[in-house]
């Protein structure tokens, strides 16, 4: 039986041993995770009833491959539905929080931007497609095709949201290709989006599990074979197989999957080629600090109507943002209670996710005194600082050619795989559907021998 080395136990990893485990039976993965658990940023614990989140909060239902992962591990019965106050949305807008329209039509009546911007919102169709083969970054084509107004404040929140990132600096077509083949096919987003509509195509809802996203990953780790506190410090190629070093011992595999971040990943492949690992090690990360903070309700004064709220950067704040945990995932707070998951750091403010943990705590709740009504005199009744020093990819300009790269490293150097949220999608549950991409690379490779 073939042994398949992966390296890094997170999401990507464990769905990848798992595929490998449930659709090839030749072949025997072995995780390889240098902390004590896995599950990489996707931790779970719970704190005096609180079901807390350490990465990510939930997953959208829009990739079939997730649901059938939940049916092969019989969890099912154990996933929930975000309550539908989730679905409103928060901005800061002129230091306050204003409601993110739902429709287009409450857009054009909304007070978010002035009249002028949104009016140039509607000329949005008539707006010239970009054929150039230059790399665009997302704040250019959304102010190309929206507006500059729509490019400060909507787009720099919404890129704020999933990449902590700079919309000048992060590449439209790598972040977020679907805006490019809307671009493409439908000639406007607009249009792209009235077709999406008479498609019926229903919108996401977002899901997690009754326990949180641990669920998911305990489940996989169960699996498959997962050997933690066993990280691996060398790579060493040796005819047709690989001998992965750790501290202690050495492990001969006949093919070696790299699911940890690129910024291992390059560092363990310098020996096999110095000119990719480069390319790889050179994929920036940005820190990103998840604040969480736990109240009684009757120490807040606004409704918590929503799924939380999101800061563009000219309101010039010390946070990104934060999520309403209790109100998302009910059943995940004690009754009576208020959890939120503040953000601090990214790309434009890494300096807001240092100091320490009593400075960081007392950053994010000055800003939810100010901004959802927190009293000043409350106790919290769980508190804690989750640091990501290296949290967040960024896909920016020139990604694609570093995409192309692994590629290549991978087409030159036979039984060598990469994965992850590093390259084509930072999302669990892109990690989860390019597992089956990857474990088909890999059977398809040894029925080539």
């Amino acid at each position: 039986m073939k042994k398949i080395g992966i390296i890094g136990g997170g999401i990507a990893g464990l769905s990848i041993a798992e595929a490998l485990c449930e659709f090839a039976p030749n072949l025997h993965p072995i995780v390889f995770e240098s902390s004590a658990q896995v599950g990489g940023k996707i931790q779970t614990y719970t704190k005096k009833g609180f079901v807390i989140e350490t990465g990510p909060h939930g997953f959208l239902d829009k990739e079939p491959r997730v649901d059938e992962l939940i049916d092969r591990l019989g969890l099912r019965d154990e996933v929930v539905v975000a309550n539908e106050d989730a679905d409103n949305r928060y901005l800061v807008s002129n230091g306050g929080l204003r409601l993110l329209p739902l429709k287009p039509q409450g857009f054009m009546f909304s007070s978010l931007l002035p009249l002028p911007q949104r009016l140039r919102v509607l000329f949005e169709p008539w707006v010239a497609t970009n054929h150039s083969s230059k790399d665009e970054s997302v704040y250019d084509f959304a102010a190309r095709r929206l507006g500059q107004g729509v490019a400060d404040v909507l787009i720099d929140a919404f890129v704020t949201g999933i990449f902590a990132g700079d919309p000048k600096k992060l590449s439209v077509a790598s972040a977020f290709p679907m805006l490019c083949s809307m671009e493409r096919d439908h000639g406007s987003l607009i249009k792209a989006q009235k077709e999406m509509k008479a498609r019926a195509i229903k919108k996401p809802k977002l899901h997690s599990f009754r326990n949180g996203l641990g669920t998911l990953t305990q489940a996989l780790a169960e699996k498959v074979e997962v050997r933690c506190e066993q990280a691996i410090q060398k790579i060493q190629r040796k005819g047709n197989r690989y001998i992965l070093h750790t501290k202690d011992s050495s492990e001969y595999v006949d093919a070696v999957v790299l699911a940890a971040p690129a910024h291992v990943s390059g560092r363990l492949t310098q020996s096999l080629s110095k000119k990719y690992s480069k390319q790889i090690n050179s994929i920036p990360f940005v820190p990103v600090n998840v604040v969480v903070q736990c109240f009684y309700a009757r120490d807040i004064k606004r409704a918590l109507d929503g799924f939380g709220f999101l800061i563009p950067h000219l309101e010039d704040r010390p946070i990104l943002g934060s999520i309403w945990a209790s109100t998302i995932f009910t059943d995940h707070a004690p009754d009576g209670t208020v959890m939120f998951r503040t953000l601090l750091g990214g790309k434009r403010l890494p300096e807001n996710a240092e100091g320490s943990d009593e400075e960081i705590l007392q950053r994010a709740r000055h800003q939810l005194e100010d901004l959802c009504g927190l009293n000043p005199r409350a106790l919290p009744i769980v508190q804690e600082v989750i640091r990501w020093p290296m949290a967040i990819p960024q896909y920016e300009i020139g990604h694609s050619e570093r995409v192309a790269a692994v590629d290549r490293f991978e087409r030159e150097v036979p039984g060598l795989f990469f994965a992850g949220y590093s390259y084509r999608g930072v999302s669990m549950i892109k990690c989860i559907s390019e597992a089956i991409d990857v474990s088909n690379k890999v059977q398809a490779f040894f029925s080539s021998e």
